[in-house]
């Protein structure tokens, strides 16, 4: 699975994010920039799950090809 669509991976960067934050207690505007970031993270992850979701139910469907394209037999030969 690529990174773009793995909600796991922008969860992370989310988390990693607030850590670095909290390295700026003096520095309130740089704190706070960062955690707009790790909320922008987290965004990124609900869309990643959502399309995760869409995914699965289109390969269930047979509507979309687990390599991500249409199935093989959409096509004519």
């Amino acid at each position: 699975m690529s990174y773009l669509n793995d909600p796991k991976h922008w969860l992370d960067r989310a988390e990693e994010t607030r850590a670095k934050a909290e390295q700026f207690r003096y520095n309130e505007e740089a704190r706070q920039r960062m955690l707009r970031i790790a909320r922008e993270y987290d965004q990124l992850a609900t869309h990643a799950a959502e399309r995760a979701r869409s995914n699965k139910q289109l390969e269930a469907d047979g509507i979309l090809s687990r390599t991500g394209g249409a199935p093989d037999k959409s096509f004519p030969a």
